[in-house]
């Protein structure tokens, strides 16, 4: 174990007393967020007293049944249904308080004193010097953040939650000691706010209003099916959804209340960052904080690579520092994610967030004020502090156990895997960057060879293409690629980018029952629209590739006859032609299939959409005959798509990156995925079945659009192969040649030589 004194930042010398003083905004803030909340609770509270004395009247009416007046059963019956039903609207309204909080989806890790005593010390110490509560449970996760948890639940309605302290080991593996004491203070400053315990309601108010509106159990299955057969069912339906509806405008008026409270508490708890590690600290660390998420997006991605192939890292942090060093490389720019340098005057101040632009203007009422508010907010009174820049890594012990543990959740919460066994982070990496390498070879060309067939002729005609002349050929490869193929490129990348990101967009609000999707802030477009605009893309698109392909056509011409200059000088591998001929094909039996596969999900979407719609048509007739309708559409969809899965089994891979020779590409893109292809039953397909075969297909499309990658880039990868082999075949020819015999590589005479046709 470490001491904790020699690992724990200076603190400033002098803080001002007004830097962490309480406000009169605040105050007002925290008094009407009270009586906000107060509103609500009484309305809920009414609700429930309104069903109670409903219940009671209904309890007290006599009711005397005899068999001689028929009605007396009935009323019988309906008394007690009913009271069945006021019991259930209890249920229903009191539930949501008894769910309590269990781990969040990032895996959460529990960390103890005996397991980490140097985080221990080093957090006793910061809550001695600010005079904070302890957590009572400490978490880590994957995450690049730190947050507060409020345990809560109904006890929490009569007496002060808990707070846990989670602590992101992906903000922690980006952050110095300095950096990491001002993000804990930070959060120690929300423990110390008295405000929190109106956090904490507001947090079991978002989860009654969540679970009353969202989750849906047997409970809820059950009244829909009693619904369809006795009345009061319908009444206590109709009562729950008017209920609903009031408790969500009752939730949006306090929300917004809050939310300014909230914003006026972020700032307040970056004052009591400032008191303990000086101004600059609590900046820096939200500057690295949206590059550390990006590398530890860009991270999850490509393990996500590996497990396709059973392979799993001992530790993902290894990866996100690999990302961060690549990106910086990639980008030209060796300090990217860091903070500028701090000037040398001690009470010199900079700024290193810019206001944001209107459009990028976030909700005045957000939970969250902007970077550049905060940093406004923690510079207003310059505090200076000595930055401790060593690694925020020192005081945990046992790091790369750790490290190791919150990886082990990360694929079991990522991918719902067990990782086992899992291989040395600097083997995995390996595997990663192999399999990175063929895809940075394409960047370089900036989307000119994106996800499209790289020459549109017919790959069975290569051979018969024109063997162009030395000079032109020289006079390509000096100019390529030119500024008009990357701006075509880069052009047909960002639409083909946009297209699938509506295109998810539409698939999502199928699934949610949504009748529109969000193009920016605040725009919005109904899914009709959305589907017009997608399929003027997909012409704009066809331009492009159309436009792209007449230097494809050039590009090919080029690299075809230097092939067949090698074949027959015997300077360069045997069968570079057909090598070459056999790369094309592979391309464009995988351009087929992914092309397939795209539109089998936008049919699916348009079906299961056609199903949804039925739900409000009141003919039987009509109903029947839509639904015969979808399931033959649905069949053909389905049978394509059977179609794709057996020529990909016939497909035989070349050598590829982490791909082995002789690899079928089914293997490569079905055998790893956690879902099966739907077969047909001989029965009408059900609605499950359309959303199965469309999980499938949205399973298979990026392991499809992935191997297609791989394949183009090792046809440009054998162009620039020959492209050299020319160069140095040319060079070695002019200096053996006499000087006034023709060049050998111009044919006979120094005439053109033809094979076949153009």
């Amino acid at each position: 174990m470490g001491d904790v004194r020699d690992l724990y930042p200076p603190s400033p010398a002098e803080v001002p007393q007004e830097l962490t003083a309480v406000t009169l905004r605040y105050r007002v803030h925290v008094l009407l967020t009270g009586a906000a909340l107060a509103i609500f609770v009484l309305c809920y509270i009414a609700l429930l007293y309104a069903a109670y004395r409903l219940g009671v009247w209904l309890w007290n009416i006599p009711i005397r049944v005899t068999l001689s007046e028929p009605a007396s059963l009935w009323a019988f019956v309906f008394k007690y249904a009913s009271l069945g039903a006021i019991g259930l609207f209890f249920v229903f309204l009191l539930r949501p308080l008894f769910k309590w909080r269990t781990p969040t989806a990032t895996g959460q890790v529990e960390i103890t004193r005996d397991s980490a005593p140097t985080l221990f010390a080093f957090l006793d110490r910061l809550c001695a010097e600010l005079g904070a509560p302890r957590p009572d449970r400490v978490f880590v996760d994957r995450t690049a953040n730190a947050t507060v948890l409020f345990d809560v639940g109904v006890l929490s309605l009569l007496r002060p939650p808990k707070k846990d302290l989670c602590i992101g080991l992906g903000l922690v593996n980006a952050l110095n000691l300095s950096e990491l004491k001002a993000v804990l203070a930070h959060e120690f400053g929300h423990f110390s706010q008295k405000s929190s315990r109106l956090g904490s309601y507001m947090y079991i108010a978002d989860r009654v209003l969540h679970h009353l509106l969202f989750e849906r159990d047997r409970l809820d299955e059950w009244l829909e099916l009693w619904r369809e057969i006795a009345l009061p069912a319908r009444l206590l339906a109709l009562a729950l959804q008017g209920t609903r509806r009031l408790l969500v405008l009752m939730y949006g008026f306090v929300m917004r209340v809050y939310q300014r409270l909230a914003r006026q508490m972020e700032l307040n708890a970056d004052d009591v960052a400032v008191s303990v590690a000086g101004s600059d600290a609590i900046v820096h660390a939200l500057y690295k904080l949206k590059f550390a998420e990006e590398c530890l997006g860009r991270v999850e991605e490509e393990l996500g690579f590996a497990v396709d192939q059973g392979i799993f890292t001992d530790d993902m942090f290894y990866h996100q520092t690999h990302v961060a060093e690549r990106e910086r490389r990639r980008r030209g720019q060796p300090r990217l994610g860091l903070p500028p340098e701090l000037p040398e005057e001690p009470d010199g101040s900079h700024r290193i967030f810019k206001p944001p632009d209107e459009d990028d203007q976030p909700d005045l009422y957000g939970p969250h004020p902007t970077f550049y508010e905060r940093e406004q907010n923690a510079k207003r009174i310059y505090v200076r502090c000595p930055i401790d820049e060593r690694s925020a890594w020192l005081v945990f012990d046992d790091a790369q156990v750790l490290r190791e543990a919150v990886t082990r959740e990360f694929y079991r919460t990522r991918f719902e895997r067990d990782p086992v066994p899992m291989s040395p982070a600097r083997e995995v990496q390996k595997f990663i960057e192999a399999e990175l390498a063929e895809q940075e070879r394409l960047d370089r060309y900036e989307g000119f060879f994106a996800l499209r067939k790289c020459w549109a002729g017919d790959p069975d005609r290569l051979p018969s293409v024109a063997v162009l002349e030395p000079k032109e050929i020289d006079e390509f490869l000096k100019s390529w690629p030119d500024q008009e193929a990357l701006a075509l490129g880069k052009q047909y990348l960002t639409t083909r980018s946009g297209r699938a990101a509506m295109a998810i967009q539409i698939g999502q609000a199928v699934l949610d029952s949504a009748e529109t999707i969000q193009l920016g802030e605040g725009e919005a477009i109904s899914i009709n629209d959305a589907r017009r605009v997608v399929r003027e893309v997909d012409k704009e698109l066809a331009t492009l590739e159309s436009r792209l392909h007449e230097i494809d056509r050039r590009y090919i011409a080029v690299h075809a006859s230097i092939a067949k200059f090698l074949d027959q000088s015997g300077e360069g591998e045997t069968r570079e032609l057909a090598r070459l001929q056999e790369t094309i094909k592979l391309e464009h039996a995988l351009d087929r299939a992914t092309k397939t596969v795209r539109q089998a999900l936008d049919r699916l979407y348009a079906l299961i959409r056609g199903v949804d719609e039925l739900e409000g048509e009141v003919s039987k007739k009509r109903v029947e005959a839509a639904i015969d309708k979808l399931q033959n559409r649905f069949r053909t969809v389905r049978s394509r798509l059977k179609a794709v899965l057996d020529e990909l089994g016939a497909l035989e891979l070349p050598d590829l990156p982490n791909i082995k020779a002789g690899t079928s590409a089914y293997q490569v893109v079905v055998d790893p995925l956690d879902t099966e292809f739907p077969e047909d039953k001989g029965t009408p397909p059900t609605f499950d079945e359309f959303v199965a075969l469309m999980i499938f297909a949205l399973d298979m499309l990026p392991r499809l659009e992935r191997l297609q990658t791989k394949v183009i880039a090792a046809l440009v990868g054998q162009c620039e192969r020959l492209a050299v082999a020319w160069e140095k075949s040319r060079s070695r020819l002019a200096e053996t040649a006499p000087a006034d015999r023709p060049d050998p590589t111009s044919g006979a005479g120094g005439q053109e030589q033809k094979v076949g046709d153009a």
